[in-house]
């Protein structure tokens, strides 16, 4: 799986919200509209030489918290310029991100998005995890094969949306304190209540 632009906000974003992040990035720098800056704590654009220079191991955050990233077990960056993305091999790379708890709050709202490529349908893909593993306080957004799930306190939650296998997709879970909502492409594609932040 190819994964490139990720966001976190520590608030859930709004419809209109996610549909303006999903217009602003979908080209790809072709700007019709800018990105929600507001309350953004992490920002990794691995298609921004401010954020990856396309070798070595780091990544930036361009949010301005600082929330820096070590890329660990391999993954590499692939394409060039704009269109550059971090290459995962599906079984043990993943991207470390020291201070992670720190930008959102227990409790709190969040909103989790990502463009994502995934090469196969089979197996599960976890595009971005906050939190422990055995941790109460865990936000997570995972494919299983390609179907959208929201993770909360290490539990998954379907939430009904599947994503096209060798197509770059906008994938958002929002959690609030009625659960947990996920759209793909900028539409909404359902919603589990069950998911709600503790």
């Amino acid at each position: 799986i190819y994964i490139s632009q990720v966001f976190v906000y520590n608030r859930a974003l709004t419809d209109s919200e996610i549909q303006r992040n999903y217009n602003a990035t979908k080209q790809r720098y072709i700007y019709t509209e800018d990105i929600i800056f507001d309350n953004l704590v992490v920002n990794y654009d691995p298609g921004s030489n401010l954020s990856a220079v396309g070798t070595g191991s780091s990544v930036v955050d361009l949010s301005g918290f600082n929330t820096h990233a070590i890329l660990l077990n391999g993954p590499v960056y692939s394409g060039v310029g704009n269109t550059r993305s971090i290459v995962f091999d599906g079984v043990d790379d993943y991207i470390l991100s020291p201070n992670q708890m720190s930008v959102v709050t227990a409790g709190g709202n969040a909103t989790i998005e990502a463009f994502v490529f995934p090469t196969v349908a089979a197996g599960n893909k976890c595009i971005f995890n906050l939190g422990q593993d055995g941790s109460q306080f865990n936000y997570g957004m995972i494919l299983g094969g390609t179907t959208l799930f929201a993770r909360n306190s290490n539990l998954d939650y379907t939430l009904t949306g599947t994503v096209s296998v060798n197509t770059w997709s906008h994938i958002v879970v929002v959690y609030t304190a009625a659960g947990a909502t996920g759209y793909i492409n900028g539409a909404a594609v359902g919603s589990n209540a069950s998911a709600t932040v503790t």
